[in-house]
């Protein structure tokens, strides 16, 4: 299966670079959950509980969203 997206540029500039950079969007979140669980884990907080909310919302939100990790 193939896909072709299409946009008329530069009318829909910010359309095609959401969609060009879509991966680094998902890496990014991806560093970020990972480097929250790190800190939850092992880092030196004192409060845990605040960074596991965070965590669990970015997780909530991917859910919403239909997305994954």
């Amino acid at each position: 299966m193939k896909a072709t997206l299409t946009f008329s540029l530069p009318e829909e500039q910010e359309s095609y670079t959401e969609s060009v950079d879509g991966h680094k969007w998902k890496w990014s979140i991806g560093r970020l959950a990972n480097w929250l669980r790190y800190e939850i884990k092992y880092g030196k907080h004192r409060n845990t509980k605040q960074l596991e909310e965070i965590r669990s919302k970015i997780f909530e939100i991917l859910q919403e969203e239909n997305l994954e990790l």
